[in-house]
């Protein structure tokens, strides 16, 4: 799903600033006090969950002036196969550092997903449901560009007429580095 860095930071800072306290008047006065880099933290932490997925939703025609709404079983489709991977990657990683057998670690993982998985991806997907539910209403500029009116073809050079020219002074030069 094609979303805006808008839709995304909105999302984000709805989520972290819910999580601070339930009234939302109280969430946006500590939000307002706590020092700027327990703000980015927090951002982070939950960025780096959910951002990778928003990329990974199914595509939906999102109407003007609504939000986007997915399914439990979209957001846990999109999120079984990324969660499964990303965990396998942290379980051999760990076993090299321990000096396991990559066999051994690989079927201590199969055992532990094949028992898991199902609490994992569902905690995972109350989590981005979470977020997306403070996603902005959608505007008109965030629509992708197949759903936007067709702008202007870009002029070409030789139809602009002298007099369409700004009047620069007659030195003016254009610096090399632009």
């Amino acid at each position: 799903m094609r979303f805006t860095e808008h839709e995304m930071t909105t999302a984000l800072h709805g989520f972290v600033k819910a999580g601070l306290h339930r009234d939302p008047e109280q969430a946006e006065e500590l939000w307002r006090t706590m020092p700027k880099f327990p703000r980015f933290e927090r951002i982070q932490m939950v960025g780096e969950v959910v951002l990778p997925v928003f990329g990974l939703l199914p595509e939906l025609d999102v109407e003007t002036g609504t939000q986007p709404q997915f399914t439990d079983e979209q957001v846990a489709d999109a999120l079984r196969p990324w969660l499964e991977q990303r965990f396998r990657a942290q379980t051999l990683a760990q076993a090299e550092a321990d000096q396991v057998p990559p066999v051994e670690a690989e079927a201590e993982f199969a055992q532990w997903w094949a028992e898991q998985a199902d609490e994992v991806v569902a905690q995972h997907v109350e989590y981005v449901q979470g977020v997306l539910a403070h996603l902005p209403l959608r505007s008109e500029d965030a629509q992708p560009a197949d759903r936007q009116a067709p702008r202007p073809a870009p002029r070409d050079p030789a139809e602009v007429a002298d007099d369409d020219l700004p009047d620069l002074p007659a030195d003016f030069v254009i610096p090399d580095h632009l």
